[in-house]
């Protein structure tokens, strides 16, 4: 049976869009399918589940079909700008509306990874106007070739850059706010190579009073998911793998259902 398999994906970072309901992005290759997901319970069946309707506090209710739109029509100021094939990475920030996407390297070889900030909630409107090219990634080695997905790591500034150092998967911690970025980190055995991953609106239910429920980070390996609380520890990044319902299996089963 087929499944799908997302290239990039991202929450948004403001939490809810102009209907009020919590929004998340997902590329396949060019094409962009939104889809709420349930942040708690009581206003759907299981938190960090796509919702498929989501109605709002003035009872107005909106559906989440999951329609696929390529995503230059989806967002016509944006068209041509993350190339044919769509971006091979996407990640938000906490204190800005923006979405941010990483094109694929050209056809004809490799190149520094470029950005594309724009906001979907205004057609796409690119800001700046022209792609970024952070020099610290370049120096680095960070390249648009070795880079596979992105993802905001919750109450910091920091975004984690996943890719491969040869043939092993690896992450880099690239720090916004100071603009420096790590030394290739090989992930936990049993992760990776990682093509997508997502901070969802969900969180830990804590095994102790004292415990703060986290956001889950959803990785994907082409169309396998795994669930983590990604945490800061020392330098590095800490990846604790949780319990959460499966996200990308019920969006499958409902977009096969409906086609």
């Amino acid at each position: 049976m087929a499944e799908l398999i997302p290239t990039a994906c991202t929450a948004l970072p403001k939490r809810h869009d102009a209907r009020g309901a919590p929004t998340t992005y997902w590329f396949f290759d060019d094409v962009v399918r939104i889809v709420a997901q349930c942040e708690t319970g009581g206003r759907c069946e299981a938190p960090g589940a796509p919702i498929w309707e989501w109605t709002n506090g003035d009872g107005q209710s909106f559906p989440f079909a999951a329609d696929a739109n390529p995503y230059g029509e989806l967002w016509p100021d944006l068209a041509g700008a993350l190339g044919t094939d769509g971006p091979q990475a996407l990640y938000a920030t906490a204190d800005s509306t923006l979405l941010h996407a990483i094109p694929r390297p050209p056809a004809s070889g490799d190149g520094p990874v470029r950005i594309v900030s724009f906001d979907p909630e205004a057609g796409g409107a690119m800001n700046p106007k022209q792609p970024q090219e952070p020099a610290e990634l370049t120096k680095a080695g960070v390249s648009a070739a070795v880079l596979t997905a992105a993802c905001e790591v919750e109450l910091s500034s920091t975004v984690v850059l996943f890719g491969h150092d040869g043939s092993a998967p690896v992450y880099w911690r690239w720090d916004l706010r100071l603009r420096t970025v790590s030394k290739p980190t090989a992930l936990p055995e049993g992760v990776g190579p990682v093509t997508a991953a997502f901070l969802g609106y969900d969180r830990t239910r804590p095994g102790a009073p004292a415990e703060v429920p986290r956001r889950i980070t959803r990785l994907y390996s082409r169309a396998r998911e795994q669930a983590f609380v990604v945490t800061e520890s020392g330098g590095g990044l800490t990846f604790a793998p949780c319990e959460a319902v499966p996200f990308l299996k019920p969006l499958d089963e409902h977009v096969l259902r409906d086609a």
